[in-house]
Formats: structure tokens, sequence, C-alpha cells
């Protein structure tokens, strides 16, 4: 895997602290166990962003997303399931290099990095600190960086697979995200996500309008294979449980 300038697309050079691009002269400095390509700049998502940032401390915790996956699969799935199912997917293709999107505090991707070396990307600096302490923890190898979804710091074709769970729904942009997506996974890689789409509860237009008022969009599971195909997938599988899809396509 080669970190790629957001700006230009140069490969980055390694140095001691920070990444240094050739082309363009950009730094991205290490911020104690991840690459920050955002700096003070932040995110087009800042009010998003601040309120993961708060929850960092108890977003593995019944408080937060536990308890979201319950309700969202209607009961029939705990948190550790779907982790287990995302990682028993995304096994079954044998990959080498993983990209885990939005890791937030590394739930998906610790899992994922028994199998595989594995790159985490969020934009909440909060949430990136206390997946480098689960990491330790665990004794678990990470890569890390602060990026938008929309703008992975990655060279083209650079991973196996890619995954995105609990986040498409939240993305200002997802189409951007998952162009993105199809840049940087090779060609017949799989990308592997879990979303809330616009059944179970969200099959209501109240619960839909008020989700929306968070920044919470409910796919419609047509719209959503319209943008798999536009960033160049094919869905292959699909798992719906209530307003909870698990989702694998193939980048073509």
């Amino acid at each position: 895997m080669t970190y790629a300038c957001p700006n230009c697309r140069c490969p980055l050079d390694r140095l001691r602290g920070e990444l240094l691009c050739p082309s363009c002269s950009a730094t991205y400095p290490d911020r104690g166990g991840f690459y920050d390509f955002l700096g003070d700049g932040g995110t087009q998502n800042g009010d998003l962003v601040s309120l993961f940032d708060a929850v960092s401390g108890v977003y593995e915790t019944p408080l937060w997303y536990p308890t979201g996956m319950r309700l969202a699969t209607g009961g029939r799935s705990s948190a550790d399931e779907l982790v287990e199912r995302v990682a028993r997917r995304v096994s079954e293709e044998g990959p080498e290099q993983v990209l885990d999107v939005a890791t937030g505090t590394g739930l998906f991707a610790r899992r994922l990095a028994r199998g595989a070396s594995v790159h985490g990307v969020d934009a909440s600096e909060e949430m990136l600190r206390r997946a480098v302490r689960n990491a330790r923890c665990d004794g678990v190898p990470l890569e890390l960086s602060r990026a938008d979804a929309g703008s992975l710091p990655h060279s083209d074709d650079s991973f196996d697979a890619v995954t995105c769970c609990g986040a498409l729904h939240l993305l200002p942009d997802p189409s951007e995200a998952l162009a993105e997506t199809g840049r940087v996974v090779r060609p017949d890689g799989i990308f592997v996500a879990t979303t809330i789409v616009d059944e179970g509860i969200f099959s209501l237009r109240a619960a839909r309008e008020l989700a929306e008022t968070y920044g919470m969009h409910a796919f419609d599971l047509n719209a959503l294979d319209g943008l798999l195909d536009d960033a160049g997938f094919e869905r292959v599988d699909t798992t719906l449980e209530s307003s909870l899809v698990a989702v694998a396509a193939r980048r073509r």
C-alpha cells in the first residue's frame, strides 16, 4: 500500500515524523499513531465529526454502537455478530491489503487485522486516538490516517478489499466516497459495507425525516445499487436485517 498526496496524487515519501509530497511539497504529520491529512482545515462534515469526537470514549460501549446496531437490525444481530460477519466475508477473498473507511475506534479494523494488513481512515481525530489505544491494547497492528472518505490518501488500486461499516448513511456525499473506494481498490477487488436503508423503522416517513435532521440518510436499495454501479461496482451479496443492510460488491 502506498500513500498518495490528496492534492496531486503523487506517491508520498516517509520521513521521520511526517509524510512529504515530492511534487507539491505538502507535508502530513504523524499525530502519535496516525498521519493527519486534514490538519486544522478539518472536514466538510464538521458538525458530525465533532459529535464523534465527543462520543469516542463510549462508542464501543452499550451507550452507542452496540445499542444502535441492535435497534437497526430489529434485535436480530449484535455488534459483535456484525463485526464477525464482515470479517468472514472479507476473509473469503484472501486479501493481503484492506482499507477500512470511517474506521472510528477500529472496531472492525482490529478484527480484520487478524488476517490481513489493515489501514483505517477516519475524519475524527479523537476516534483515531481511541483506535490507536485500542489496537495497542489488543496487540493488533493498524496503519491509521485522518482523512475524508471523499479524498483518500492512497494510490490507485492499492487494496484487495475495502470496508465501510455504519457510515455511508452519514457521509455528506456517499457518491464521492464510493468513487474514491472504486479508485483505490484493485480490479476484481471487494467492497463490503453495512448501512441504513428505508426498511424496518426507516420505512416510516417520520423516522426518515427525524434521521435526516441528524444528518443520517436511509438509502433506497435500488438507489444504493445505482451509486455502486456509478463507482464501478456490482453488488454480489446482500443481507438485510430490518433497517440494516450488509452488501458486498465487486469492482469491475
